[in-house]
């Protein structure tokens, strides 16, 4: 049972936490570029202050797409995991117990 868990179930909860982790790391990024880009914007000459501007919210829309879509697969390999480790349950608890006797 432990290497049926440890070969089917498992590499999911991994990537589940991998990509997790890189969720994060572009969250902590955004705040990042977000504070940086306040910082700028009064430096900036006024002619390229709005074009500047508008392509930064475009990169963050699109690094805000791809937050969603880690979190749907991140979603999804927990979900399949679980019920991967629910089936292995249940296939035990369905076979009949045996027991080898030493004579």
């Amino acid at each position: 049972m432990t290497g049926l868990i440890e070969d089917r179930c498992l590499p999911m909860f991994g990537a589940a936490s991998r990509i997790d982790d890189t969720d994060t790391r572009i969250s902590h990024l955004q705040l990042d570029l977000g504070t940086r880009m306040a910082e700028l914007r009064g430096e900036l000459p006024e002619s390229l202050d709005g074009h500047f501007c508008r392509a930064y919210l475009h990169f963050d829309h699109e690094l805000e797409s791809v937050r969603c879509g880690l979190e749907e697969v991140h979603d999804m390999l927990v979900r399949d995991a679980r019920q991967c480790l629910a089936s292995l349950s249940e296939a035990v608890a369905d076979r009949p117990a045996t027991v080898k006797l030493r004579g």
